[in-house]
């Protein structure tokens, strides 16, 4: 596996409890008894790198919703941990990097207030931000969603892209919500389309990752890395089958 492939293992918490959504449908919600700090430092000891968490709380209320949870999860690990879910302002991205977040994740932000977006990264730097970038296809064109996958965005992949082509170090989480949760593998066209109209290889793949084979793929299509959450959490793979 190359050193520039991440493998990135991921848990959406909901009420300080770790949940999994089938296609971002909050009704939809598969709840895990086992607590979500033990489920990290389990990844840890497995060999994990990278830690994705997701305040699922804080996307619905478009405000970080879960920050003293969170804080503690991310002292107790050794992992670069990033963070999503409702951060819109300077002090919420601030709180997480003084908590020892090594990334935070820009959603709905980064969607529809491409400004504010681009401040936050002028202040903390490309390297320390993750883009997400959640689509959905609508008569078969590709299309961004914002505010919890509840709203259409009028935008393309390249126009959406093209906001942010000046900051080079900047990834971008994207989500394919058509196989998020539902373990069918990912889709080679959907990514291609996104790789072409990025115009650059720092994709990291989400949504419907199940196998060995769906890392094979995205590594091989010169993707950045794969989220891993409900493969792992369903052990349809294991972190150390992942990572070989």
């Amino acid at each position: 596996m190359s050193l520039d492939f991440k493998i990135i293992p991921s848990i959406d918490l909901r009420n300080g409890q770790c949940v999994r959504l089938v296609q971002g449908d909050f009704e939809l919600t598969t709840r895990y008894d086992q607590d979500p700090l033990e489920i990290a430092l389990q990844y840890q000891s497995e060999g994990a790198e990278f830690l994705h968490l997701v305040d699922l709380d804080g996307a619905l209320t478009e405000s970080p919703s879960q920050r003293s949870f969170i804080q503690n999860m991310v002292s107790k690990t050794n992992m670069r941990v990033q963070v999503g879910g409702g951060i819109r302002t300077v002090d919420q991205a601030k709180f997480y990097f003084d908590a020892g977040v090594d990334r935070i994740v820009l959603g709905s932000l980064a969607v529809q207030d491409p400004f504010a977006a681009s401040q936050i990264i002028e202040l903390f730097g490309p390297d320390r931000i993750t883009l997400a970038f959640d689509f959905r296809q609508i008569n078969g064109e590709i299309r961004p969603t914002a505010f919890a996958w509840k709203t259409d965005v009028a935008l393309s992949p390249t126009e959406l892209f093209g906001l942010y082509k000046d900051w080079e170090d900047l990834e971008f989480l994207c989500t394919d919500i058509l196989q998020d949760g539902r373990l069918k593998g990912i889709r080679r066209d959907f990514y291609q389309e996104l790789l072409q109209a990025s115009g650059h290889n720092r994709i990291v793949v989400s949504g419907g990752a199940a196998s060995r084979e769906d890392i094979t793929l995205a590594r091989s299509m010169g993707l950045r890395g794969i989220i891993l959450g409900k493969a792992l959490l369903e052990k349809r793979i294991s972190l150390q089958e992942a990572l070989c």
